[in-house]
């Protein structure tokens, strides 16, 4: 039985607009439960980068990926932090 593929979309949200800055596609179902329950991840400058998780429908084409922020998800996922100041120092980006 094949796994179902999830997206993993994240969109920045800056002072004057909104900006689709990662797409990532995964088959790890936990992996994509754990962004979901991010929800969100918040920069030391008060922006965010919202996070939304979707399962791709069957023979549904998956977009380009975009891994622009693919170790920030990470180690946020790691460290049950959504917040890059509650990372440790040496590992933020």
């Amino acid at each position: 039985m094949r796994k179902t593929r999830y997206e993993i979309k994240g969109i920045w949200d800056g002072p004057t607009r909104s900006v689709e800055v990662h797409r990532e596609i995964t088959t790890d179902e936990v992996f994509a439960q754990q962004v979901e329950r991010l929800g969100s991840i918040m920069y030391t400058d008060g922006t965010y980068l919202y996070l939304q998780v979707r399962p791709l429908e069957k023979g549904e084409r998956k977009g380009e990926e975009l891994h622009g922020y693919t170790r920030l998800i990470r180690d946020c996922v790691k460290y049950g932090v959504n917040r890059v100041f509650d990372l440790p120092k040496d590992d933020v980006n």
